[in-house]
């Protein structure tokens, strides 16, 4: 390995530590930390509490967990009471997070998030090393590779929701291990670690199951295209999906037959009803964007996320609906597509509505300028808008050089791999872990236009050396 590389490799790693501290330290300054909040807001962290009280089992007390300044702690004392595990997640992410503050002797956020930031730093590197791979030009990687850290959601999600940001991991290993033994000199054996850490981010983000199909279906299409590595891509591709089936699959099919009964739990019900918002239906009548409002005004059913009966209603729901209006969802994806492909993506949750709830954009700066967490947030949303405009005209040039490989994969295998946001409804920490190829091609448009001005800049100085 040249010393430039490992140069550039220290330097990613270092932004990325650097940018991901000064987001953690912003999450704590952030007020709704130093208040106390009543509620974790997801499964896994109800579930990973009462695994670090009460060990792992089905006796919990979810009520009394409150949070202030990352530390969580029970407010009040009620009797626990046996609860069946929520079939928003796997309970193995709740245990990882249950051992780790059993070993730092405090369930505090705090060491989720130090660790995701040590996780996502280091993954950088390997970041940088698949662009080279499909760049073949190390300053376009590197530039490229920058890029993700300008993706600020990618950092904030990576601080703010630490297990969904497993689905980002899982894409950076499964590209790296598949390309490294196709294009260098690997043995077999080297597959085999970035399987079982692929393995791992699975059992933290079953839902990535869609982008593993969709980069498998590229794979094997670049495969069919250049028989020199039919061989090596059938190989790596076999290797994944083998220790996925008998590490993840197999025992995640016997968890849910002895949990719920059932070999595959989703929360489909939930996610079907969720797909018809976006647009009112032709009576007038719509979906709330939390699904639970729309089911107490249909049904007078309180709605338990990640409950099975609570699913079969909205399931019941969807059927009504859809038989009544079945283009219905058709129109609400291409209104998803839309936002999700102009999308704010803030990465400061202050009040998402104090500045878009106004349309007229000289209202909005006025406003913006009335307090600095206002002007932070409407510059947090103007950044997105550019990134996203230098992201686009990075795509352009992309596909004007006939670089169709990054195109191919980060569009395709990555960003599009998101059937949950554009099949069933938006989420912004649903679109952080696809996204951030937006930073690629803005890193990479940037990189052609550094090379296009130097170059301008030196045919004049040689035009100017042969006049004299």
């Amino acid at each position: 390995m040249h010393v430039s590389q490992s140069y550039k490799e220290l330097s990613l790693f270092s932004a990325a530590l650097i940018l991901s501290s000064l987001f953690l330290v912003a999450e704590w300054q952030l007020p709704t930390t130093h208040k106390e909040k009543t509620g974790t807001g997801h499964a896994w962290l109800h579930q990973g509490y009462n695994f670090y009280k009460h060990g792992v089992s089905n006796v919990v007390s979810n009520e009394t967990i409150r949070i202030k300044k990352f530390q969580l702690y029970d407010k009040e004392v009620l009797p626990p009471k046996f609860n069946t595990v929520s079939i928003y997640d796997p309970i193995f992410y709740s245990a990882i997070c249950a051992w780790l503050w059993r070993l730092t002797g405090s369930a505090n956020l705090l060491s989720l998030k130090l660790l995701n930031i040590l996780i996502f730093s280091l993954l950088m590197i390997w970041m940088y090393r698949v662009l080279i791979l499909l760049f073949e030009d190390k300053r376009k990687a590197f530039m490229s590779a920058f890029g993700v850290l300008l993706f600020f959601p990618l950092l904030y999600t990576n601080i703010a929701i630490p297990r969904d940001a497993h689905h980002y991991y899982a894409f950076v290993v499964f590209l790296y291990f598949i390309l490294t033994f196709v294009f260098t000199e690997k043995k077999i054996s080297f597959l085999i670690p970035g399987a079982l850490l692929f393995v791992f981010c699975q059992w933290a983000r079953p839902c990535l199951l869609s982008s593993f199909v969709a980069l498998t279906g590229l794979f094997l299409l670049w495969a069919i295209f250049e028989p020199s590595y039919r061989e090596k891509f059938i190989k790596s591709l076999s290797v994944f999906w083998v220790i996925s089936f008998l590490f993840f699959w197999v025992p995640f099919l016997i968890f849910n037959k002895v949990t719920y009964d059932k070999y595959y739990v989703i929360p489909q019900g939930e996610a079907l009803l969720g797909s018809l918002y976006g647009t009112s239906f032709p009576d007038g009548d719509f979906v709330n964007h939390t699904t639970a409002d729309f089911v107490k005004r249909k049904t007078g059913h309180q709605m338990k996320c990640g409950n099975i009966e609570s699913d079969d209603v909205c399931i019941g729901l969807y059927k009504k609906y859809i038989s009544k209006y079945p283009y219905h969802r058709f129109k609400c994806i291409f209104v998803r597509l839309k936002s999700m492909l102009w999308y704010d993506l803030p990465w400061r949750q202050h009040d998402p509505y104090s500045v878009t709830m106004h349309t007229s954009r000289w209202f909005k700066l006025k406003l913006a300028l009335t307090s600095p967490s206002l002007f932070f947030e409407f510059f947090a949303r103007l950044y997105m808008r550019i990134l996203l405009v230098l992201g686009y005209l990075g795509m352009c040039v992309a596909f004007l050089r006939k670089e169709y490989k990054l195109l191919t994969f980060m569009i395709l295998g990555v960003i599009f791999s998101s059937g949950y946001s554009w099949l069933f409804h938006i989420e912004e920490r649903v679109l952080a872990v696809h996204n951030w190829p937006f930073g690629i091609f803005a890193g990479y448009f940037l990189s052609i236009l550094y090379e296009v001005i130097f170059s301008f800049f030196v045919s004049k100085r040689k035009t100017a050396i042969v006049h004299l």
